[in-house]
């Protein structure tokens, strides 16, 4: 478990860095979706880390929902030319090295999010821990 609460902590601060990325670029050039997504999905990711810090039972599983599904989402949303409401695309000018970075990491911490969590629910399948309730032994 202590892979998935480390590669917890790199998502963590990959989603932070992201978040001080847009904060620096400033708000207001967002759409309400993109910004309504973006609350969702820190909220969504804030609970799923306290379940892995807390090592909860489901932990591994909400983490391979939640980092594969992120990454998939962070692509879509700046990786891909601009496509509708939910497209904050970082392919017109003005976007920077810094912004790059920042969504790079988060995708790449994302997707090892979920790779933690798969390894995790499959040591957990392996040792019968979650019928004890808990994965933190």
């Amino acid at each position: 478990m202590r892979t998935l609460r480390w590669a917890g902590v790199a998502y963590a601060a990959s989603l932070f860095l992201h978040v001080a990325d847009h904060v620096r670029r400033g708000l207001e050039h967002e759409t309400t979706d993109v910004l309504l997504a973006g609350n969702f999905s820190i909220g969504l990711s804030v609970a799923v880390l306290v379940l892995v810090a807390i090592g909860h039972r489901f932990a591994p599983w909400a983490a391979i929902a939640l980092g594969y599904s992120q990454a998939l989402g962070v692509v879509a949303v700046h990786a891909l030319p601009p496509w509708g409401p939910f497209s904050d695309s970082f392919w017109i000018p003005g976007i920077d090295a810094w912004s790059w970075a920042a969504v790079t990491f988060e995708i790449v911490a994302a997707a090892a999010f979920g790779t933690a969590g798969t390894y995790a629910a499959a040591a957990v399948r392996r040792s019968g821990t979650a019928a004890a309730g808990s994965i933190t032994r």
